[in-house]
Formats: structure tokens, sequence, C-alpha cells
């Protein structure tokens, strides 16, 4: 938790002369470096909390004020985007004279009526009674930020004015700061565009090189497909995390319907060859049926002066991912998602009884990358116990169980996925690199259950996500709507839940591992996202 000062005294608080010389406008700079540290710190999962806001400005009567000293007063005032909720602790003036002992009754519940008014111009503002006892007192204001978060997650009803309803205590749930307010709904907006400007620019040479070989891709495209494309143009370039040229040509005036994909990375390489082998085998499985319409369809491969290529059909539709900004969008673009994994993995599953060869490949398999690590662990033999004892309490659990198996996508989540405008309707599926045709449907919920709460949250990787399951932490409301949805009982057991989250865990970080090679050497990624996930086992 962070405690930040924002009263009328925070420009005199710690900050450096020059800025204080700057008058208004420094003090305009230093109420907005505060505001920016909390918003680091918010961005690290820590719960902010401001001593007093900018709002303490509104109370300042306006007689006798210049304009010009209204007009600065207002500015302040509104000078910081508004906090998710404001907490009044209402005490009468007399009460606050007999506990401090400073100015007089009389002017404290005059100060008291001026903060009570706000409530008519703060939306957010809730007032608790701090006549009580602290403890009491606190265990109400905790209460009602609880309320607001499951306010702003979208599980509570509207509520007129500052009235905070009733709801049921959820013990064990995890306390999840959603996207909500407009600064989150622009950072979530934004970010993505602005990762992928940096990278062009960090990658400049790379893009322009590749981006020299397009005619000679495109005419290699055009003799293998027949498809017209002496006229085509590159419509957009994007240097991928996965270490990718992503190209998309276009004809004039017209959406891209080619997409040029050529790796920069050994790792790259290999990935694209087990999408491309992927995607074939999933056209050439008719179980699929209407769900071929979601894969992109492999056009032509080859290489071009020492550059792998791989071309494929351009899918329609926008990046799901940037529809999370909007509550009403998210949730449809999340309803889409989970009836498109139930009917592909309705379509392809078979009833299986796990045996050792199954276990080996879900396993062992995953264990052997992780066990390859490298970089000098702390309590690394520990840390190797506890592998061989997830891995024996695992085999135990899950050998001649009964289960459904089918295709899998492996990294099911929104910045794979293409929906319409409105997100209702998914219009294509990418990146089948980590398919499997012989896996648990409950992989790809988790991930993209997993993955939208990190991104909600802000995590930067999966592994502050699984430490709070794997802890106990519980699904919100809205995971548990879409657990339903699925039908995946096992999400809502204890017990199997945190079997199936094991098994995700390993898989996902062998997957990793695989596609940054470099991971299992560096020392603090290896503590972060292995060493401490496993203390949480």
């Amino acid at each position: 938790m962070r405690v930040l000062y924002m009263g009328l005294g925070a420009d005199s608080q710690d900050s450096p002369g020059w800025l204080l010389r700057l008058g208004r406008v420094g003090r305009l700079l230093t109420i907005w470096g505060r505001y920016l540290n909390a918003r680091y710190d918010q961005a690290r999962g820590r719960l902010v909390i401001f001593d007093r806001y900018t709002y303490d400005a509104l109370l300042t009567p306006s007689e006798g004020l210049t304009r010009f000293s209204r007009l600065s007063r207002w500015v302040r005032a509104h000078a910081c985007p508004p906090p998710d909720l404001a907490v009044l602790l209402d005490v009468p003036g007399d009460v606050m004279y007999q506990r401090k002992g400073e100015h007089s009754p009389a002017h404290l519940e005059a100060e008291r009526q001026r903060f009570l008014a706000l409530r008519e111009r703060i939306p957010r503002m809730v007032v608790v009674d701090a006549t009580r006892a602290a403890e009491t007192v606190r265990a109400d204001v905790i209460e009602q930020i609880q309320r607001r978060y499951a306010g702003l997650n979208g599980e509570a009803k509207t509520v007129p004015g500052n009235r905070v309803p009733r709801m049921a205590a959820s013990p064990g749930r995890p306390v999840i700061l959603p996207i909500r307010s407009a600064t989150d709904r622009l950072s979530l907006r934004l970010l993505p565009s602005a990762g992928r400007t940096w990278r062009r620019w960090s990658h400049h040479r790379d893009l322009t090189r590749t981006n020299a070989l397009v005619p000679a891709i495109l005419s290699v495209v055009e003799d293998q497909t027949g498809m017209p494309l002496t006229s085509a143009r590159v419509h957009g370039t994007t240097w991928t995390p996965t270490g990718v040229v992503v190209i998309s040509i276009a004809q004039p005036g017209q959406p891209p319907t080619v997409i040029l994909k050529l790796p920069q990375r050994p790792a790259a390489v290999a990935s694209l060859e087990r999408h491309a082998a992927t995607l074939t085998a999933l056209f050439a499985d008719s179980r699929l049926g209407d769900w071929h319409a979601l894969l992109p369809r492999p056009l032509a491969r080859g290489d071009i002066d020492g550059q792998f290529f791989l071309a494929e059909e351009a899918l329609p539709g926008r990046e799901a991912r940037f529809l999370l900004h909007e509550p009403a969008a998210s949730r449809r673009v999340h309803d889409a998602a989970v009836a498109g994994l139930c009917q592909l993995h309705r379509s392809t599953a078979s009833a299986i009884t796990i045996d050792e060869e199954l276990l080996d490949r879900w396993i062992g398999r995953p264990l052997a990358i992780i066990r390859n690590c490298r970089a000098p662990l702390p309590q690394a033999k520990r840390s190797r116990r506890h592998l061989d004892e997830i891995e024996q309490h695992l085999r135990a659990e899950l050998l001649g169980r009964a289960v459904q198996v089918g295709w899998i996508h492996g990294d099911f989540w929104v910045s794979n996925l293409l929906v319409t405008a409105d997100g209702s309707r998914l219009t294509g599926v990418v990146d089948w690199d980590r398919a499997a045709p012989c896996g648990l449907a409950i992989h790809d919920f988790l991930q993209l259950l997993i993955q939208t709460r990190r991104l909600m949250t802000r995590q930067p990787e999966i592994s502050e996500v699984m430490r709070e399951l794997l802890s106990g932490g519980d699904w919100t409301l809205q995971e548990r709507r879409l657990i339903e949805a699925a039908n995946l009982s096992a999400l809502s057991d204890p017990d199997e839940r945190r079997v199936m989250l094991l098994l995700y865990w390993l898989r996902y970080l062998a997957n990793y591992l695989t596609q940054y090679p470099q991971r299992v050497r560096d020392q603090r990624w290896m503590t972060t996202h292995f060493v401490d996930v496993l203390r949480c086992i």
C-alpha cells in the first residue's frame, strides 16, 4: 500500500526550490508528479491512498477572490483525474475540538459543513461516521473500498448519488483494480500502440531490410497461388515481441488480403514452422466445419536471400485487446471467445484414459525444459525438490483418469483474437504455434482468464496472477460467469483447480522458455517467474 499527500500543501512538501519558484505552474507540476507516482505504484499492483486531494481547492469561499484567483483554484481542483473513491471521515466540530484542541468548535463545524457540501460536486464520495472506535471506522472504510472495486468490475448495480449498496461478502476473492477510469482506459488504448511504435523504431533496420524483400516475396506468392498481386502494396509493418516482422499486403484502397511473416530469430523460425504445420493439419480436419473460417489459410512459404517467409490469408476484424477499455465491449469479446472455444473443443473432443505416455507429454517434457535452467537460482536444490514433488503429485492425480481431449490453441487470449467492431463475434484466431491435437480444453480457458486478469491489473507477466491463484485467491464474479458458461466445474473445486493450474503453469513456462531461450540464463526472470511461484505451491 502507498500513501501520498495531495492536499493544498502538497507543493511545499519535499519539492525542489526551483520548482516552487515557478509559482502556480510549479505547484501544478508538483501535484502531477505526485499523481504520476501514484499511477506507477498502482501499475505495480499497490493500493494507493491519497491523504486529502486536490478537492481541497473547492473548500475556499469565492467571496473576496479575484477572477484570476477563482480560476486558479478551479484549475487546481480539477488538475488531476478523479480518484476511484473519495472517503470523508465525518466528525462534528465539538468532537474534533476535544480530540485535537485546535481552532474553535464553531470554526471546525463550519469547515465540516463545507466538506459535507462537496457531496453534491463529487459523485464518488462516501461519508463515514468517524465518531466511532478507530478499528470500527477502519473496517468500514475497507468495506467501502471493496464495494467500490466490485462496482468498477461491473459486478454491482448502478448506484444513485453517494449511496453504496449492500453486497454479500466474498471471502478469499482477490481485490483487483480493473481498468475503468478515464486514465486507465486511455492507457489501455494507447500503450499497445506505443509499444508497437517503439519496436518499429528500435528495429528499423530489420524492418527496412525485410520491406525491401516484399516485391520478390509477392512474386513467389503470385506464382504459387495465382493471386493477382502485381499492383499490391505494403499496408502496414509490425515487429512482434517474438521477433517476427509482420507485413500486411493490400490492393490500393482495399483491406489487406495477404499477411507476410518474416522471422528474425532461430526460435521464431521454428515457431512459424510449427504454426504452418498446425494450420495444415487443422484445415485437413473435417470435424472443424465452420471453424475453418476463423483460421488464417497458408498461401506460400519459401526463402528469399536467406530470409524465410510465410504468407497466409489476411483475416477480417480487429484485435480484441483494443476493446477491453469499454466494459460492455469487453464482456461481448469474452462471451464470443468462450463460445468459439466451446465449439472448437466440442467438435474435436474424444474420450481417452490418461496413460504414462500422455503424462510424459503433459508433465515430463515441460519439466525437462524447466530443469534445463542454467541461471544460478536462490534455494536451487529446494526448487528442484519441489518440482519433483509436483511431478509425483500430478502423475498420481491424473494417471488412469478418463478425460476429454482435443485440439487446443495453446495461447488463446485477446491479443490472438480478431473480432467485429463491437466485439460481439469472433472473426479470426491467429498464432497457432503452441497448439496441440490432444490437449485439455481447460488450458485454453485458463490462458484466456489469466491473461485477461494480467492485462486488467497491468502486470508484465502472469507470475503475479499465478501466485495469487495458487495461494488460494478466488475467481472474480466475471471470471465465474465465464467458467459457468463453459461448464468447467473443475475450476470451481479448490483441489481440482490446483491440479489444472499446475498443469497450465508447467505448459506455459515451458512454452515461454522455448520461445525465449535466453530466459533460462536470466537469474532475475527465473527467480520472479519460477522460484517465487514455486514457493506458493
